[in-house]
Order: C-alpha cells, then sequence, then structure tokens
C-alpha cells in the first residue's frame, strides 16, 4: 500500500502514472506468479519469505521508476510480452556478460536468498531482480540501433564496470534514504547513470563495430583521464552519501556524448 505514495513522491508523477507503472512493473516481472510461489510454501520461515516479498517489491518499483521515465502509460499486452521475453533472454545469458563484480553481488543475492529458506531457482529470480532496470534499458538500446542482445549487453556491462557507473550502481542501494528528499536525489541519480549508460553504449553500437571488445577497449582509451578522475573520487568516497554520489555522478556525466555524437 505504501508502494504508490512512494513511487508518486520520488517520481513526481500523480497517482494514475504511478499505478499504471506499477501494473506494468508487476506483469513485466511476473509478480504475482512470484508472490504465488512464496506464499504457497507454508512451510517456509516467514522472515524468509518477508524478506523475499520485500527483495521482490524493491525490483517491481526499479522497473516502475524506468518504465515513467521511458514507457508510455497506456498499457499494451504485447509489448510489455516482448519486454518480458526479452529479460527472460538477458537472464539466460547473464554468465556470458556479467563482469565480475556484478556477478560477485548476484551470488550474494542468490545465497542470502537461498539461506531463507528460498528454493535454489525462486532464490536466483529474485536476485536478478536488481539488474532488472538495467535489462530494460539493454532492451532499449537493442530496439534503437538494432544490434543482438547479448552483444549490447556485453558492451553495456563492460562499459559500466571500467567506467565506474556499475561502483554508482551498487552503493546507490546502500545508500542512506532517511528523508523523502534524499531518497528523491537517489532516485534521480540512478536515472542519470542508466540514461548516461544506455547513451554511451549506444553510440558505440551504432558504429557497428567488427570488434566489439576492440571497440570497448577504444572508448576506455579515449576518455582515460575522465574515467580516472571517476576513480580518484571513488577511492575517496568514505561513504555512500546521496551528497558524495552526487559528486561522484557529476564527473560521470562529463562522459555523456554531444547530441551529434550520439546519434552518429
Amino acid at each position: 500500500a505504501t508502494l504508490f505514495p512512494a513511487l508518486t513522491q520520488e517520481v513526481g508523477v500523480d497517482f494514475a502514472r504511478a499505478a499504471s507503472a506499477m501494473l506494468q512493473a508487476e506483469e513485466v516481472l511476473r509478480a504475482p506468479e512470484y508472490r504465488r510461489r512464496m506464499l504457497e510454501r507454508k512451510d517456509a520461515p516467514r522472515q524468509g519469505t518477508y524478506r523475499a516479498l520485500v527483495e521482490l517489491d524493491e525490483g517491481v518499483r526499479e522497473v516502475a521508476r524506468y518504465l515513467i521515465h521511458s514507457a508510455p502509460p497506456d498499457l499494451d499486452p504485447a509489448w510489455v510480452e516482448r519486454l518480458r521475453t526479452g529479460l527472460d533472454a538477458l537472464r539466460a545469458g547473464m554468465a556470458d556478460y556479467l563482469s565480475p563484480g556484478e556477478k560477485q553481488r548476484l551470488d550474494e543475492r542468490r545465497e542470502r536468498l537461498s539461506s531463507q529458506g528460498l528454493p535454489p531457482d525462486l532464490a536466483a529470480d529474485l536476485a536478478g531482480l536488481a539488474l532488472a532496470d538495467r535489462g530494460l534499458n539493454i532492451l532499449r538500446i537493442c530496439e534503437l540501433v538494432g544490434a543482438p542482445p547479448l552483444d549490447a549487453a556485453r558492451a553495456y556491462a563492460q562499459l559500466g564496470d571500467a567506467t565506474g557507473i556499475n561502483w554508482v550502481y551498487a552503493r546507490l542501494t546502500q545508500a542512506d534514504g532517511a528523508s523523502i528528499w534524499d531518497r528523491m536525489v537517489l532516485v534521480d541519480l540512478r536515472w542519470d547513470m542508466l540514461d548516461l549508460q544506455r547513451q554511451i553504449t549506444e553510440r558505440l553500437l551504432r558504429r557497428k563495430p567488427d570488434d566489439l571488445d576492440g571497440a570497448v577497449a577504444e572508448y576506455l582509451a579515449e576518455h582515460a583521464q575522465r574515467i580516472e578522475r571517476v576513480h580518484d573520487l571513488q577511492r575517496r568516497a568514505a561513504a555512500a552519501s546521496p551528497s558524495a554520489l552526487s559528486v561522484i555522478t557529476a564527473e560521470l556525466r562529463t562522459l555523456r556524448p554531444a547530441e551529434d555524437e550520439a546519434s552518429d
């Protein structure tokens, strides 16, 4: 019941738009099916089921925020099914493109959920929800440039890890959003990073490189000084506070392609 008012405050939309996005997110993530499976397990530890439901609700909220920024408010069942199918394909291929750091965090979430009594397959699915908005971002890139999903995912993951964007995602989940103002800042920062990573990856893939890994390496070399400044700030950040993350994301924004570069 608290998800709708929280979403309207965090993203600055009216109740109707928040409700529409939440319903879309529920369908895209198959949330009703997951809830049914969790609640049918009468012998499951109550605390473990509660934590799993919280994990699911947070995944739904992240996807709803993404859809508010990037999708039409009207529900299109065919469109929802395309997103579902695309996310399923990306989930199945995670081992081929996740960076070591992202894979470690995914494994830690899966192990934590398994230790609370969830079956391994359900724990794996719920652990992956933290990556769902990034998965939708990859699918959007594929629509824009016509790239194969796993190629787009590989470039997206490599760029996110090497630039420090993935570092920001990880700290955003740890940051203290005690007040609504802090939560609004953190939500905005996450969208900024999603939008930045999409633009960087889209620009690279529009060039249809024959050697994808080589193209990523070339981009990183071209922007090495800016990226090193980001890494230096990240090393100096004592805590994942909204203010520290705001400074680091401001430096990351210097990597944003100019309008003519983004469309070349």
